[in-house]
């Protein structure tokens, strides 16, 4: 891990990211990656997870301050259904314009001062077999000013179809 993040940044400079939207894992979401992306004139749209502990936090108070307030669910929100390949997946998002409260708490130094959005991806999933339940929750940083939540659950589904990629080789092919 600690050698991609070393990396990361060069082989970023071997392509041209002008209009690109780079979706990385949050492997991706520090102050080096996130300033080659925007060098580089590219967009950004990466999960926050524990690499990044207290911008998670930050967020996830953000968010709690919002239920506790009966506003997150003003917030604009996609929710998708979908039954194929024997489950059932149920996609519910949220998307967070104002990050004011990333600034005040943060200030805007490192990469915090690009963040224009945050979505907040939660995903549930059936198996029609058994029943089998599972749910995960996703939070996505970008610096799209304009991003609307639908076309972000787009970005994140397309990102998980090359992870699944990933998956095969890794797993089924023993690359």
């Amino acid at each position: 891990k600690e050698n991609e993040i070393c990396c990361l940044p060069e082989y970023l400079k071997l392509f041209e990211l002008k209009e690109t939207i780079v979706t990385i894992d949050a492997i991706g979401c520090n102050k080096t990656v996130i300033n080659a992306i925007l060098e580089g004139g590219g967009s950004y749209v990466i999960p926050v997870k524990e690499n990044q502990k207290r911008l998670q936090q930050v967020i996830e108070e953000e968010i709690e301050r919002l239920k506790k307030e009966g506003k997150y669910g003003e917030l604009d929100g996609t929710e998708q259904i979908s039954k194929n390949h024997g489950r059932i997946e149920s996609i519910k998002a949220r998307l967070v314009k104002d990050t004011s409260f990333l600034y005040k708490k943060l200030g805007t130094e490192s990469f915090y001062g690009s963040i224009a959005r945050i979505g907040i991806i939660e995903k549930t999933t059936i198996r029609t077999g058994d029943g089998e339940k599972s749910s995960s929750r996703q939070i996505v940083i970008t610096n799209l000013e304009t991003l609307e939540i639908e076309n972000l659950v787009k970005i994140r589904q397309g990102h998980w179809n090359i992870e699944m990629q990933h998956w095969l080789l890794d797993v089924q092919l023993k690359e």
